[in-house]
């Protein structure tokens, strides 16, 4: 099952690179609407082959563990994956260059690709987490792109982590503070424990408040963040919501963001 994952994982990554490579910006008006009637077609392929390969990623368990869909014992569950439904408030969240697709910080993979960071320019950004559901979260973790030896400049070094107590974020109460990502032993992901003696009950958001990156230069890059949670219920893959028309809404998103033109005259309709 595990090499299963690895092939899935390998295959969605093949695919964002596809998607990088991909033309993208807005598109003139009446001259180049067949470009982007091709543009769209050829987007829709490949958001179908991304939408069949998430569908085939399952839980990191191992078939032994698994009984009647529970774990004999409880397994650490990532409640900030957006595979399994969660997304970034971007209302509540500083301004970053992942315009219209900042939940590629919560697309949990084993190397997150170096070009598709959420990078933000402000001092001490704050990134906020709609989670999969209300959770007593047990940990969280950090995740560079892959380095070797010494982190890249305009990574984390210092964050905190505050559990949002209302909708808006007016109310936070701190998990967990000076989780600093560090170079010694090259570990990729970092986990921090939050202490046991937490009073926090369960919660629906959380932010990450960046304090310093390594480097201190102006722009901090986030590749990947997870909260965990122990559960013994295996979780749900994201299931992609239809328009009245049937067609996916990540295909809507996609058109937005990329093809305003075709948005506009067509896709809304």
């Amino acid at each position: 099952m595990s090499s299963k994952v690895d092939e899935t994982l390998q295959i969605v990554s093949n695919l964002q690179t596809q998607f990088d490579k991909l033309p993208k910006g807005s598109v003139g008006e009446n001259s180049e609407f067949q470009e982007t009637e091709s543009f769209e077609k050829e987007n829709e392929k490949m958001i179908e082959k991304l939408s069949e390969t998430l569908k085939e990623v399952k839980p990191f368990l191992n078939k032994e563990e698994v009984k009647n869909g529970k774990k004999n014992s409880p397994h650490k569950v990532n409640s900030a994956s957006y595979m399994f439904g969660a997304s970034v408030d971007t209302s509540y969240s500083s301004s970053s260059d992942l315009s219209g697709e900042s939940d590629l910080v919560l697309l949990d993979r084993p190397d997150p690709p170096a070009n598709r960071a959420w990078c933000s320019d402000e001092n001490e950004p704050v990134l906020t987490v709609n989670l999969v559901n209300y959770i007593k979260p047990t940990a969280v973790s950090y995740q560079h792109f892959k380095w070797n030896g010494t982190v890249p400049h305009g990574s984390p070094r210092v964050f905190d982590v505050f559990a949002c107590l209302d909708f808006y974020c007016e109310k936070t109460e701190l998990l967990i503070s000076n989780c600093e990502y560090k170079s010694s032993g090259q570990i990729q992901e970092q986990i921090y424990q939050i202490p046991s003696h937490s009073k926090t009950k369960s919660i629906g958001k959380v932010q990450f408040r960046f304090l310093k990156n390594h480097g201190n230069v102006k722009k901090t890059c986030v590749s990947l963040v997870r909260v965990y949670r122990e559960s013994e219920v295996i979780p749900k893959m994201r299931e992609d919501q239809k328009d009245k028309n049937g067609r996916p809404c990540s295909n809507l998103r996609n058109d937005y963001h990329n093809s305003p033109f075709y948005y506009d005259k067509v896709s809304k309709f």
